[in-house]
């Protein structure tokens, strides 16, 4: 963790089609819960927002949504179409 951010935003996602949740086993090499299963997310990064065209004066809209979208196709190469998003707070301790 970056001693010099605040905060960071992390989203995960829940994917079901057809009644089946899609769950994923992390690399053992992970520092935080190697080997274990659990579901597609990560952190957000200026990649997903800040080279697009802010939505209002001030804000981006869809970066949660975008995030999701990369991390489910980096970790399991599946594209995401029809996204519903809930927003749950939550707090992790790393």
């Amino acid at each position: 963790m970056d001693p010099n951010k605040a905060h960071y935003v992390t989203a995960t996602a829940i994917i079901i089609k057809d009644g089946k949740f899609l769950i994923t086993k992390r690399s053992p090499n992970e520092k935080a819960f190697p080997n274990l299963w659990t579901v597609p997310g990560g952190k957000l990064e200026q990649k997903d927002y800040i080279n697009k065209q802010k939505d209002t004066k001030d804000c981006w809209y869809n970066a949660i949504e975008n995030l999701l979208k990369r991390e489910v196709k980096e970790e399991t190469n599946l594209e995401i179409k029809n996204i519903k998003i809930s927003y749950k707070p939550g707090f992790h301790k790393a």
